[in-house]
């Protein structure tokens, strides 16, 4: 079900990015019908993070098991505090070799150069892996700003974080902040075969707000930046 919400709101988001011309411009009147009534589908799943058993989560997916213990090993290894998170991770072949990479969340201690809400919270790493063959499997990159903290969410969903996706060469993570005033984000990157390095490719930003403007009416937006606007930015520089 959440695949196919993303999906949907994938197809919508394409439209209005045809329509806003890469720009801020405000949306039409139906444009912002159709955002406001794919967050109102959304709100009423929205995935609210809570404690779950990761490995009947990937047995769910699909996921060969043994893919728990894999990323498991690589990760105490290569990152001895941390810990793999409770979300599913992304097995896709996101370098073009035919041959299924890893891209996992952990937690962590929060530390001083973390931007945290409270003393509860927990921090977040973006760790990819390639395949290298023969059960190899080599650290490519890291980003511990691009998943905010555990409760940067805000009180209506609390942890940000709602899946990490990879369709047609671009590597998604998507984001929920807010209540009844919410955000929706998609921060994307594309994969440099020559460079053998992954660069921001858009951020996809929707806001909604179910609060009444005084004449029977909630408001929306859709906007997208793009290198245009933020330059050459590498997947491990990435900063909110």
């Amino acid at each position: 079900m959440l695949e196919l919400r993303n999906l949907l709101f994938v197809i919508i988001s394409f439209f209005l990015f045809i329509a806003c011309n890469f720009s801020d411009k405000p949306a039409t009147s139906a444009q912002i019908k159709e955002v406001k009534k794919e967050f109102e589908e959304k709100e009423k799943t929205v995935i609210v993070h809570q404690p779950e058993d990761l490995e009947a989560s990937i047995r769910n997916e699909n996921t060969p098991i043994d893919t728990l213990q894999l990323l498991t090993n690589l990760i105490h290894k290569n990152f001895p505090d941390h810990e793999l998170s409770y979300h599913l991770p992304l097995t896709e072949d996101i370098n073009n070799d035919q041959q299924f990479d890893l891209v996992a969340l952990t937690s962590r201690v929060c530390t001083d150069q973390d931007d945290s809400t409270t003393d509860d919270s927990y921090c977040h790493t973006v760790i990819i892996f390639l395949n290298e063959g023969d059960g190899q499997f080599k650290l490519a990159a890291t980003n511990n700003y691009l998943v905010e903290c555990s409760d940067c969410g805000g009180a209506g969903v609390g942890n940000p974080h709602q899946g990490i996706k990879f369709k047609k060469g671009i590597l998604s993570f998507e984001s929920l902040y807010g209540a009844c005033d919410k955000t929706n984000q998609f921060i994307n990157f594309n994969y440099d075969e020559v460079g053998k390095k992954w660069w921001l490719h858009s951020i996809e930003t929707s806001d909604y707000s179910c609060r009444d403007t005084g004449e029977g009416e909630t408001t929306a937006s859709y906007r997208i930046k793009t290198k245009k606007d933020f330059g050459s930015v590498r997947f491990m520089d990435f900063r909110h």
